[in-house]
């Protein structure tokens, strides 16, 4: 039977882990939707309903998935909003291209994408007015949603005639083909486009791991009206921090709230405005050169695309002084509380913690030169570390050196065959350097090595995600891969 209490469990879980406070004041809606998701799970009542969506961040709950896909609104279309793309195109595109002109660097959010037609939007912008100026640029659109079902009509690209309202028929004929019914955006315009599962109230913003950091430009239009003033405040603020210094930030016309955005430069244009970033963020840091990261060659021979399922309980075993473990790798629920403190001792004796942290935030604001200063000084101290490889290969990648952080991402994998979280990163470079092959076997590696692991145990290098959760997401990029294919992409 039914409890009344339980259902108010239900709404409150909408409204804290969802964040749709918009059906605050329409219960009668809200109770209808959970009703249809309840019944399409089979659950007996409210109480077994609740306990499958709960914990969802665990357990990557399918039926979490199926409540997301009854209550968010979709409603998009390309080149929506006319005059706010001609100001995109007239004054913020310009202004970034040439800031970057030296960086060569271009990186853009869609957040809450939906079904995709803004990333697209963006990308046929950028390929019809700006291409000639941006050859040998490291462009990428990345476009993000909690609603996995629009995640996936978004990477394979096809799309009705309703998604066209309002848009020329010249961008429909010339940047489309059709098939059947149904119109296949343009391999040309999907190349730079990456997509991705993301929950903008729950998960962390900005996140390395997550690939969401250091962005030109953010844009968020017309998803801020769900959410109450709390949580946009903190949203705007994870925003502006994963903005580079300058960078935009692009809402609609119904989340124009002064007050949210007084940290920002108000840009009026003609029937539109943006918000440019105004801070740098941070004190400055001075450090002296250090040693070349890649002065040693790496060991001919290994092959770090492939790992074999291993314990963590025995890696442990193998450590000696002067080794570096990653704590996170080595699978903390399952060593012995005395050894594990041996680790993290002989850790902190080599480097501190505040270390790390301050090159994060370097990175998280995009302060490449200063984050390669500090990151170079730190492997000089410490060059067995394979997280700073890790970190190492992020900055190479941000500064248009693919090639040595791959080089970077390899050393750390030599230093640790069974580094998850390098896995997993090797293989998202691999996928943006369109080496498919290589990618899938990468998140095969990252699989495998997490049948070793408790499906709850963290990964604090990863923004605390679990092992179950890191699996889903290779599981995720595996199955999209074939999108890939078929000229699509995902991050």
């Amino acid at each position: 039977m039914n409890n009344h209490a339980d259902l108010r469990e239900i709404m409150q879980f909408v409204f804290s882990e969802i964040g749709l406070v918009y059906y605050r004041d329409k219960e009668n809606e809200l109770c209808r939707k959970i009703d249809k998701a309840v019944k399409r799970s089979g659950a007996a009542d409210y109480r077994e309903y609740l306990m499958m969506i709960r914990n969802y961040r665990h357990e990557i709950s399918k039926e979490f998935d199926n409540l997301v896909s009854e209550l968010t609104i979709g409603e998009t279309h390309f080149f929506r909003d006319e005059k706010l793309f001609m100001g995109i195109k007239d004054t913020v595109l310009p202004a970034v291209i040439e800031k970057n002109k030296n960086r060569k660097r271009l990186w853009i959010w869609s957040a809450g994408c939906a079904t995709g037609e803004e990333a697209y939007s963006i990308s046929i912008l950028i390929n019809r007015y700006f291409s000639h100026r941006l050859q040998d640029w490291d462009l990428r659109i990345t476009g993000t949603d909690i609603n996995r079902d629009f995640l996936h009509q978004a990477i394979n690209g096809v799309y009705t005639e309703w998604s066209f309202r309002g848009t020329p028929g010249e961008i429909k004929q010339n940047c489309f083909y059709q098939d059947e019914k149904a119109w296949h955006i343009h391999p040309e315009h999907r190349k730079n486009v990456f997509f991705q599962y993301h929950n903008l109230v729950s998960m962390p913003v900005p996140s390395i791991f997550h690939n969401l950091f250091s962005f030109d430009i953010i844009f968020c239009r017309n998803v801020m009206i769900y959410f109450d003033s709390k949580i946009i405040q903190k949203l705007i603020h994870k925003f502006q921090e994963s903005l580079m210094p300058d960078g935009w930030l692009v809402v609609g016309h119904a989340d124009h709230n002064i007050r949210y955005f007084e940290s920002f430069k108000t840009v009026m244009l003609p029937g539109t405005s943006f918000y440019q970033n105004n801070t740098a963020g941070g004190n400055e840091i001075a450090l002296n050169n250090g040693s070349n990261v890649f002065k040693t060659p790496f060991p001919a021979g290994l092959d770090t695309d492939t790992a074999s399922p291993g314990d963590p309980k025995n890696r442990s075993s193998t450590f000696t002084p002067g080794k570096r473990v990653a704590l996170e790798e080595t699978g903390k629920s399952k060593l012995p509380g005395g050894r594990r403190t041996e680790i993290l001792e002989q850790r902190l004796s080599e480097k501190k913690p505040s270390d790390l942290t301050a090159l994060s935030a370097l990175i998280n604001r995009g302060r490449w030169e200063e984050a390669s200063l500090l990151c170079e000084a730190l492997l000089k101290a410490t060059p067995m570390d394979a997280t700073l490889y890790l970190l190492s290969a992020f900055i190479l990648e941000q500064k248009g050196l693919a090639n040595d952080a791959l080089a970077s991402l390899r050393k750390a994998l030599y230093l640790d065959r069974k580094f998850v979280v390098g896995h997993y990163h090797l293989g998202l470079l691999h996928q943006n350097l369109g080496d498919l092959k290589k990618a899938e076997k990468s998140f095969d590696n990252v699989i495998n090595l997490l049948q070793n692991y408790d499906e709850n145990y963290n990964f604090e290098l990863a923004d605390g995600i679990s092992a179950r959760e890191l699996k889903a997401l290779s599981e995720f990029h595996l199955e999209v891969l074939k999108g890939d294919e078929r000229g699509g992409n995902t991050a």
